[in-house]
């Protein structure tokens, strides 16, 4: 995956693959392919900010979810 991303992929296929991340549970690295996503295209104002929100988002649930689950 490495190969494919210095390959410069496009917008769209950057955030599909920090999706698929996030659907596999990795949100961590999903977070880290949004972030990329940005910096690689800072003139698109709308996909790559999606994309990070998404990428928080998913961060925060699931240190909310474990907070939650080790109150227990």
């Amino acid at each position: 995956m490495k190969e494919a991303i210095e390959s410069d992929p496009s917008i769209g296929e950057l955030h599909e693959y920090g999706r698929s991340l996030l659907a596999a549970g990795k949100s961590e690295k999903a977070l880290e392919i949004f972030k990329l996503n940005r910096q690689k295209h800072t003139d698109d104002k709308f996909t790559t900010l999606v994309g990070l929100a998404r990428g928080y988002t998913a961060l925060a649930t699931k240190k909310k979810l474990l907070k939650i689950g080790n109150l227990h």
